[in-house]
């Protein structure tokens, strides 16, 4: 005696417990087809295709194997081996000086020292400063505007001496920097004024 019952959705056949004597084999089979069949189909309808892939990347991924021999990080290192360099590169030098000397029995007097037109811009640390003889008042200016520390800077001795630059001490591009010499007395010869920069 044969009886069962069938599922809602693919008609799968359920041998009922006792009651499906001798056939329930060749039912099991059919379900068997039944499934087989249908997932064949569901997986065709839902198949990805390269495509696909490409669509949802919006580009297309290059082959790893290099079909177009495109340079690898490899291949640049290995053609720039022969040019290394064979020791390291040294630093930029980026320290200056600003000098003004009077020698030759040349006289300082009162007057103003131009630095026209500086070529970069950077800061003014120290003022080195001396005289062979006589004595002279230098005040460092930037664009008219004093530089706080060289305000007032008397030069008095052969010794080299050193004043620092406080504040109000960087300048631009273009900017111009003046030695304003006051107060000359006793003809001061064998002077230097040395302004120690740092170009930006």
């Amino acid at each position: 005696m044969s009886d069962y019952t069938t599922t809602p959705n693919f008609g799968l056949i359920k041998p009922v417990p006792g009651e499906d004597d001798d056939v329930w084999g060749d039912h099991l089979n059919s379900n068997s087809d039944t499934i087989d069949t249908t997932l064949k189909a569901l997986s065709d309808s839902i198949g990805v295709t390269v495509d696909d892939v490409t669509g949802a990347l919006g580009y297309t991924p290059y082959d790893a194997a290099n079909p177009a021999g495109y340079q690898t990080a490899a291949n640049v290192t290995a053609a720039l081996a022969p040019y290394a360099l064979s020791s390291a590169v040294p630093q930029a030098r980026n320290a200056a000086r600003l000098q003004a000397q009077w020698q030759n029995a040349a006289t300082v007097s009162d007057d103003t020292v131009w630095w026209w037109d500086m070529p970069y811009g950077g800061t003014i640390n120290t003022l080195k400063y001396f005289t062979g003889n006589g004595s002279f008042n230098v005040a460092i200016k930037i664009n008219g505007t004093t530089v706080t520390g060289l305000s007032a800077v008397a030069v008095s001795s052969a010794t080299p001496a050193t004043a620092t630059a406080t504040a109000a001490n960087t300048f631009a591009a273009g900017d111009n920097i003046t030695a304003v010499i006051t107060g000359s007395t006793g003809a001061p010869t064998d002077a230097l004024l040395s302004l120690a920069v740092t170009w930006s």
